[in-house]
């Protein structure tokens, strides 16, 4: 049977295609708008600093082409591999914080470090940072999110310890170290255990 032709119809399609965007866009400013990117073009900005980050980790050949420029004259004019950050502000708010923890089993009398130790890589959600930062009176505003992720990490390690099936003795000695991305040893591995949004893995 063929198809009619209905006037409008197809018309009338793009229009809902149009309004649905334009309903994720709006959400999209809105959040963009709530963790304080308040310029008049907030998208234009998040591409900017999407370019910047392809820059400063793959190289400005990358960056070209995942910003679909036609000539790489024009990525590199905005971003050059010397050029750490283009736009300050929305890179943390869309990169999660790794924490390593090593932990090491002391001696309970003379305090000495044993070789008994394991690590744990945790992985915080920078919104679960914002909101222990709200949630405390106590930290300061200029305290560092990696530090707050520090301090999350260190209260997760003993309930991911707990689920290791050979643990060092206690006492335990953590040192915190925040990382600068995902560590490879937790790359494509299921989180030992995930609560309150933070993840855990037992190395």
């Amino acid at each position: 049977m063929p198809h009619r032709y209905i006037p409008g119809a197809v018309f009338s399609g793009h229009l809902e295609s149009h309004k649905c965007l334009s309903s994720i866009f709006d959400r999209l400013v809105a959040w963009l708008r709530k963790h304080g990117l308040n310029g008049n073009k907030p998208l234009h900005t998040l591409r900017k600093e999407y370019g910047s980050l392809l820059t400063k980790r793959h190289g400005i050949h990358a960056a070209s082409r995942a910003l679909r420029h036609a000539d790489l004259r024009t990525t590199s004019e905005h971003y050059s591999d010397s050029t750490a950050r283009a736009t300050p502000g929305i890179g943390p708010i869309l990169v999660n914080v790794y924490v390593q923890l090593t932990v090491t089993a002391q001696d309970p009398d003379s305090r000495q470090q044993l070789r008994d130790f394991r690590r744990v890589f945790v992985e915080v959600p920078r919104a679960r940072i914002q909101h222990y930062r709200k949630e405390s009176a106590k930290i300061a505003a200029d305290t560092a999110d990696e530090r707050l992720a520090a301090d999350l990490a260190g209260d997760i390690a003993p309930h991911a310890l707990a689920r290791a099936s050979d643990p060092p003795p206690k006492p335990w000695r953590v040192e915190k170290l925040a990382l600068s991305g995902r560590p490879s040893e937790i790359e494509e591995r299921q989180p030992d255990l995930s609560f309150d949004s933070i993840k855990a893995w037992i190395v």
